[in-house]
C-alpha cells in the first residue's frame, strides 16, 4: 500500500502547488497595479515576492514529478498527471 501513500502525498503537492501559484498570480497582480498607479517603492518591494514565489512553485512541481516517476499511479496515467503541472 505505499503506492496509495505517494498518490496521497501528488495530491497534497498538487494543492501546495495550486496555493502557491494563486498567490504568485495574486502578487504580481499587485505589483502591475502599482507600477500602473506609479508607486515604484511598491513595485520594488512586490517583485521579489513574485520571484520567490515561482522559485517555490517550481520546486513543488519538482517534487510531484519525482513523486510520479518513483511509483505513484499507474504507469499510463503518470504522464497524464505530470502534463497538468
Amino acid at each position: 500500500m505505499k503506492s496509495f501513500k505517494k498518490e496521497k502525498e501528488v495530491v497534497n503537492l498538487a494543492m501546495e502547488y495550486i496555493d502557491t501559484v494563486q498567490a504568485c498570480i495574486t502578487t504580481a497582480e499587485a505589483a502591475v497595479i502599482a507600477h500602473l498607479k506609479g508607486d515604484l517603492q511598491a513595485v520594488a518591494d512586490l517583485c521579489p515576492q513574485v520571484a520567490q514565489l515561482e522559485s517555490m512553485a517550481d520546486n513543488v512541481r519538482r517534487s510531484i514529478a519525482d513523486k510520479l516517476f518513483s511509483g505513484a499511479y499507474m504507469p499510463l496515467m503518470r504522464g497524464d498527471i505530470y502534463n497538468i503541472f
